[in-house]
């Protein structure tokens, strides 16, 4: 079951927090990561889990396939069978729907510095030729563990201005919450809202919809989208060129 976006709310991030936290991740500080590559990791993670409300375990499965440069950059979350050369345990499961989510300019330059640069030298540190988007700073793929503990470091960071239970899922609460307010206030009905917001969170089929009214929903979603990307992103988050 879906949980209440009231109940969300009451955890998700404010506009201060979140600009903060952004601002921390900036790449060009030190501070949240021993190296260049770490930091730039550390700043993919932050971005990608806010603006785009992935759980967990879409986001440590994501492949670097799954991420489309272009005139529209977009993140594909994938519903696949079970890799038996994935040793992470827990294994990482997309367990909902699977969609297409557009990406804002400054995390896609993010991702394709991330992927193109220094996602190769963390890939160096390993024998394994891993396809996942994230690794570890060992070169693996990162598992659920380490992300958790990722955000304990990020919440040390900002003493006082995080929540104690600061984790990836406090930022799918904040994308969750900033995406229904962002869909009110394009005049979204509250049934077209919880539609839209279903789609952007991969939460339930809309299968049974009219396909006409689908894309006319899935539009008005992404524009929504976009709209939180820049607002939250742009503003906080100097690109390392």
């Amino acid at each position: 079951m879906n949980e209440p976006l009231s109940a969300a709310s009451a955890r998700a991030l404010s506009s201060d927090q979140q600009s903060a936290f952004l601002s921390m991740l900036d790449p060009e500080i030190d501070g949240h990561g021993a190296s260049p590559e770490l930091r730039s990791r550390n700043q993919v993670i932050g971005m990608t889990l806010m603006s785009c409300g992935l759980r967990s375990g879409e986001f440590l499965l994501l492949k670097v396939s799954d991420i489309k440069f272009g005139a529209i950059p977009s993140l594909e979350v994938v519903r696949r069978p079970p890799d038996p050369q994935d040793v992470r345990r827990p294994r990482p499961r997309v367990k909902r729907q699977g969609r297409v989510l557009p990406l804002d300019p400054s995390l896609a330059r993010a991702l394709n510095n991330y992927i193109m640069r220094d996602r190769e030298v963390l890939a160096m540190r390993s024998s394994i030729d891993s396809p996942y988007l994230i690794l570890s700073d060992e070169g693996e793929p990162l598992s659920r563990a380490r992300l958790n503990a990722l955000f304990v470091e990020f919440r040390s960071r900002l003493p006082g201005m995080l929540p104690e239970d600061f984790s990836p899922h406090s930022l799918r609460h904040t994308f969750s919450c900033e995406i229904e307010k962002g869909l009110a206030e394009a005049g979204f009905s509250e049934e077209k809202r919880a539609s839209a917001l279903a789609l952007m969170r991969g939460d339930t089929s809309l299968a049974s919809q009219d396909v006409y009214l689908q894309r006319e929903t899935e539009r008005r979603a992404h524009k929504a989208l976009s709209d939180y990307q820049a607002r939250t992103l742009a503003s906080a988050v100097r690109s390392r060129e």
